[in-house]
């Protein structure tokens, strides 16, 4: 008889979505140093952080960790004002 243990995925870390979210800062972080320079496709860059968030989330969820999946989905459409806050200060209005 083969016993199954419900509880044997739950302890697993959700490295997966750690990577997203950090990724996500990366991409953030990049977005700041290296500018637009006037190049369009540089708007389609701006939802990168979001995406990847939301891809992290969705990592979480396969996981079933409802934490880490709030945390990542957040953590992603955060990125996008903190970053236009972060410009801002450091450019002016």
């Amino acid at each position: 008889m083969t016993l199954i243990n419900p509880q044997a995925g739950k302890h697993e870390q959700p490295i997966a979505t750690w990577a997203f979210m950090a990724s996500g800062l990366v991409i953030t972080l990049l977005i700041l140093f290296v500018g637009s320079d006037g190049n369009p496709l540089f708007s389609w860059f701006l939802a990168a952080p979001a995406v990847l968030g939301l891809i992290g989330a969705w990592f979480a969820a396969r996981k079933d960790h409802p934490g880490w999946m709030i945390a990542s989905g957040l953590w992603g459409i955060a990125l996008i004002p903190a970053l236009i806050f972060i410009i801002t200060l450091l450019e002016g209005p």
